[in-house]
C-alpha cells in the first residue's frame, strides 16, 4: 500500500506506470519503443532479473531519457554486506558492453544507491 504513495498523493498517478511483474515473464510488446521518459529499475535483485529489466527498459525509454538502477553501490564493503546490491552490481558488470552501447552517459550518484544512464540519441 505504501509503494507509489508519494506520487499518487501528489496527483501524479496518471504520469507513472508502475509494473508489478517479473520482467522475464512480462510482455512489454504493448508499449512502443521509446514510450517512457524514464525507467526506475527496482524489482528483483538477481542478476538475471536485473539484466531482463535493463534490456526492456533500454528499449522502452526514449532517446535522451533516463534509466535508473536502484541498489547500485560499487563500494566493496556494501557489495560484501548486501545481497541485493551484489545482484545489481553483478548484472551491470555482466551486461556492461550492451548497456554502454545503448547509453551516452552512465554514472553513479555517489554516495547514493542509484546508477543513472542517459539513453543514446
Amino acid at each position: 500500500g505504501m509503494i507509489g504513495r508519494n506520487y499518487l498523493d501528489a496527483g501524479m498517478g496518471h504520469r507513472v506506470c508502475q509494473i508489478y511483474a517479473d520482467s522475464r515473464e512480462w510482455d512489454d510488446k504493448h508499449y512502443p519503443d521509446g514510450f517512457f521518459d524514464t525507467a526506475l529499475i527496482d524489482g528483483g535483485h538477481t542478476p538475471e532479473v536485473v539484466i531482463s529489466d535493463t534490456r526492456k527498459a533500454l528499449r522502452l525509454v526514449r532517446p535522451g531519457g533516463l534509466i535508473l538502477w536502484h541498489d547500485y553501490c560499487p563500494d566493496e564493503r556494501v557489495y560484501e554486506q548486501m545481497e541485493t546490491t551484489r545482484g545489481v552490481i553483478d548484472a551491470i558488470r555482466a551486461d556492461l558492453d550492451f548497456i554502454q552501447s545503448q547509453v551516452e552517459q552512465l554514472f553513479w550518484i555517489e554516495p547514493s544507491f542509484i546508477l543513472v544512464g542517459v539513453k543514446r540519441e
